[in-house]
């Protein structure tokens, strides 16, 4: 019986591995075993000559010291892998060769939904539905904005209002860690349905701007110093997967000048484009830098530019009414105004007869903004009265749209009247949640469509019946995205920013994803495999169970 050709020993490492690790191999030469032979490439081979022996091979991986200490876990994820292998030069060719490159683009379309009340004694034609005039049915609206790109939009504003640790140290970021601060609720209103609903808000960003000290960007992928003002874009993709928005702001005068309308429109796109690409988000609002009146111009101008929070002077809004938001330069109440203005101005709005829009930027959140967004909630949030929506320029322009382009069909069937709500250009919106009140009945609503990811339905104190409709296909997947953020690093918050979002979704979406958050335990050998792709924080647990491994392959002729 003829042995099985072989060709080579092979030892394959991964990049991240061999930058975290020394790796030496031993293996047997003609017999003899040749030892401590360094490896500092990605795959390492070695051609057996002669069988008259067992072919052996040992890969020993030893963690740098610059690794334990963290000072090398400067990524977002690393790919560790380390295979020690006995192969055919067919096998090799077969497994390095080059890999065909696939890649999907998806469409757009409108969107389409049902809920159905039953019929009563009354019949079917008193039910009537029709789009609130602002989501959850409130009263009124505030929005608030951190321009320049500010770390402090995370460290103060972000912390506060999702119940975070909120330190001393004003730039504080991401996985820094703590010193003095504190740590409170979460600030929340309700869906009218009995659901907590999170403060948001929106953060004017600089995606492509630099300067001599910052040539690759003033935003960092990441960063724990408490030297660096602005928002990561780690930071910014946790803000935004919570249902916070980035804005417009300063463009990049190094490639585009601000000093004409063309300028400012080719920076718009530049920003556009880097900002979907960093975080999947779509921009709309401009939040216009400086007063600079040519920035309104260019937005005027831009296809891409939906809406712009001036810090000028302007007319005042009114969003229980106002028909469109589209091309609009709004703010809302005195510009730019102190917290004690801004509360005087939300306790006129909040008993209204006709509520505006209350609007307020800063550019470095002191905790004066921090007690103010508590004292909102005290008064007006899910602590207080309960008739306050406190969302972002971009969330509301969303909302206001779809109550524009709404369509409602209505039919009778077996018992129900159901309501068919298309959505045009739904492909075209971030935030996809609609709320309807239902006149003519005093019986909850019920889901009909597979596609509505979140549904709640409740009797409100007139006797009608409210409904909230989310169609938003990313709420699952970015819940999903949380619970991996959990496995990867067995952080608290990522694991509180999952379970709140995972409360959004319906109860048989929901249920799977919580039962795999709550079954996940942190890392031991037994659960933590050596080959595999983990997380930053993630890597902290690897290098602590792995300061040393061996992988090893034999063959006996």
């Amino acid at each position: 019986m003829s042995l099985p050709e072989v060709k080579y020993y092979c030892v394959t490492v991964s990049d991240d591995l061999l930058s975290l690790y020394d790796i030496s191999v031993s293996y047997r030469d003609k017999g003899v075993m040749k030892t401590g032979v360094k490896i500092n490439k990605n795959v390492w081979t070695q051609s057996i000559v002669q069988k008259s022996y067992s072919a052996e091979i040992e890969a020993v991986m030893t963690a740098k010291p610059q690794s334990v200490s963290g000072e090398l876990l400067q990524k977002d994820a690393f790919d560790m892998s380390l295979e020690c292998e006995i192969i055919s030069e067919r096998e090799y060719k077969d497994r390095f060769g080059p890999k065909p490159d696939t890649k999907a683009v998806p469409g757009g379309k409108s969107e389409t939904f049902t809920f159905r009340v039953p019929v009563g004694s009354g019949g079917s034609e008193s039910i009537k539905a029709h789009v609130a005039p602002l989501k959850f049915n409130k009263h009124f609206v505030f929005s608030y904005t951190v321009d320049d790109s500010y770390v402090n939009g995370w460290s103060r504003i972000f912390a506060v209002n999702n119940g975070k640790w909120i330190d001393d140290v004003e730039f504080f970021h991401k996985d820094a860690v703590p010193t003095e601060g504190s740590k409170g609720s979460p600030l929340c209103i309700s869906d009218g349905c009995g659901n907590d609903r999170r403060f948001t808000f929106g953060e004017a960003i600089w995606p492509n701007a630099n300067n001599s000290y910052n040539p690759d960007g003033l935003i960092r992928e990441n960063t724990v110093s408490p030297y660096v003002p602005y928002m990561t874009w780690e930071e910014l993709q946790i803000f935004v997967d919570m249902g916070n928005a980035v804005y417009w702001h300063d463009i990049d005068t190094t490639k585009y000048s601000d000093n004409t309308i063309e300028g400012i429109v080719g920076g718009f796109k530049y920003d556009y484009d880097k900002t979907l690409e960093k975080l999947g988000y779509t921009m709309r609002t401009l939040a216009q830098p400086n007063g600079n009146p040519i920035y309104i111009e260019a937005a005027e101008k831009s296809p891409l530019v939906c809406l712009t929070r001036a810090t000028l002077e302007v007319d005042d809004i009114f969003p229980k009414e106002v028909e469109s938001l589209y091309k609009l330069c709004v703010f809302g109440g005195t510009s730019p105004g102190t917290v004690s203005e801004k509360l005087s101005e939300l306790k006129m709005e909040s008993v209204s007869d006709r509520p505006k829009l209350i609007s307020m930027l800063s550019h470095r959140p002191t905790m004066e903004e921090v007690g103010m967004f508590r004292e909102i909630c005290r008064l007006y949030g899910r602590d207080g009265k309960d008739n306050i929506w406190v969302t972002s320029y971009d969330e509301l322009y969303d909302y206001i749209e779809m109550r524009r382009s709404a369509e409602i069909t209505e039919t009778v069937k077996d018992g129900y009247k159901y309501f068919e709500i298309t959505v045009p250009d739904a492909s075209a919106l971030t935030y996809k949640e609609l709320t309807f009140i239902i006149d003519g009945t005093d019986t909850p609503a019920e889901i009909v469509s597979d596609n509505l990811y979140g549904f709640s339905s409740a009797v409100q104190g007139d006797g009608s019946v409210l409904v909230n409709c989310n169609f938003d296909e990313s709420l699952p997947k970015r819940a999903g995205k949380f619970i991996s953020r959990y496995e990867n690093g067995f952080n608290d918050d990522d694991k509180e920013n999952a379970e709140y979002l995972i409360s959004l979704l319906r109860d048989d979406i929901a249920a799977p994803l919580k039962d795999k958050l709550y079954d996940l335990k942190e890392p031991t050998r037994e659960n933590m495999p050596v080959i595999g792709h983990y997380s930053r924080n993630q890597m902290k647990y690897y290098l602590k169970l792995y300061p040393d491994h061996s992988v090893s392959a034999s063959l006996k002729w």
